[in-house]
């Protein structure tokens, strides 16, 4: 990942998780901001520009998140916004997976599809960057 000066919302419980992503994505200029309940995920992304965001998926038990994605996408300047959800296996089920998707997110395994989340979050933000 190649783009300094982006900023990645990180919302997820797992202080491991916001380690290794404020290490991995420092290491490219890129800043993590990091958020473990949804109150302060939506207050960092009212207040400041968000990039792309990195969701854990069962961060409280079930995947809240979803509601998170929902107000992201309501708006105007996240309508297009990446979003990566982080799962370990058998954590969403298929309707949870298929909301999640339906909404412009891509579903990842944690941590097996590690590099495809900052591949995809890449891609994307490259491409509205040129464009």
């Amino acid at each position: 990942m190649t783009v300094p000066g982006t900023r990645i919302l990180v919302l997820a419980n797992d202080t491991k998780i916001h380690e290794a992503f404020d290490a991995l994505l420092g290491g490219y200029g890129i800043a993590a901001l990091s958020a473990d309940r949804l109150g302060d995920a939506q207050q960092i992304s009212a207040t400041s520009q968000v990039d792309a965001v990195v969701l854990q998926a069962g961060f409280s038990g079930s995947f809240p998140g979803l509601h998170f994605v929902k107000w992201l996408r309501s708006r105007a300047q996240y309508r297009k916004t990446p979003v990566a959800v982080m799962i370990k296996e058998g954590e969403l089920q298929d309707h949870e997976v298929a909301a999640a998707e339906g909404m412009g997110a891509r579903v990842f395994r944690y941590p097996a599809e590690l590099a495809a989340i900052l591949e995809h979050l890449a891609n994307i933000i490259e491409e509205r960057l040129a464009a």
